[in-house]
């Protein structure tokens, strides 16, 4: 279980992330829709935030 907490958990629904949930999982992001283009749009969203906040993070800024 501890590998997956260092994992992004992507859920293609929120029946699905609240399943997740209530397994213990962190949940990175949820498609608002349930199909797969969705999906991969959310972890693309989600990885463009996250590279974009690791570049401003103060460990970055020197």
């Amino acid at each position: 279980m501890e590998a997956l907490n260092r994992t992004s958990i992507f859920c293609i629904g929120e029946m699905t992330a609240k399943t997740a949930k209530e397994a213990g999982l962190k949940v990175s992001a949820v498609s608002e829709v349930s199909t797969m283009d969705d999906l991969m749009d959310t972890m693309l969203h989600w990885l463009k935030a996250s590279q974009a906040a690791s570049e401003l993070s103060p460990s970055n800024l020197n």
